[in-house]
């Protein structure tokens, strides 16, 4: 289940945003599809992809999604989400804004901009979405 470590992602008390895959074609990428995942109650190193990864090593959003989704841009947010050792003192709209910074950061033409996204998420990693939801439909003043 090791995952290469140019693609690791250590999410002690920092967050991490890594492209999984991008067709080499961007005029071809139609949507957005961001993992979130959630609660890492046994402070495991790399959770952001050991969530998502099957016991025989199948990182299913990099291995498989992009097969059924070639017209994608498929990413991965990790955050520090223990419930114990090494627990972030940070909050769910913390996380939600570093996970706002840090794809709003990855897109820069107009384009970019107007790719719909679909979120992927499960457990705290909803309600991260759902503050991101929050944050971005609250009114400007």
């Amino acid at each position: 289940m090791a995952m290469p470590e140019s693609s690791m992602c250590h999410c002690g008390s920092r967050a991490c945003f890594s492209t999984l895959y991008a067709s080499v074609l961007t005029n071809l990428l139609h949507i957005s599809v961001m993992f979130v995942h959630g609660l890492n109650p046994l402070n495991r190193e790399a959770y952001a992809y050991l969530a998502w990864t099957h016991e025989d090593g199948t990182f299913w959003p990099r291995d498989l999604l992009p097969h059924s989704c070639p017209n994608a841009r498929i990413m991965l947010f990790g955050y520090n989400s223990s419930v114990a050792l090494g627990a972030s003192k940070f909050h769910i709209h913390d996380h939600a804004n570093e996970l706002l910074d840090r794809f709003s950061h990855s897109r820069k033409s107009d384009k970019e901009l107007c790719r719909p996204i679909v979120f992927i998420a499960h457990s705290l990693g909803g309600l991260v979405v759902k503050q991101v939801a929050s944050i971005l439909s609250a009114p400007c003043m």
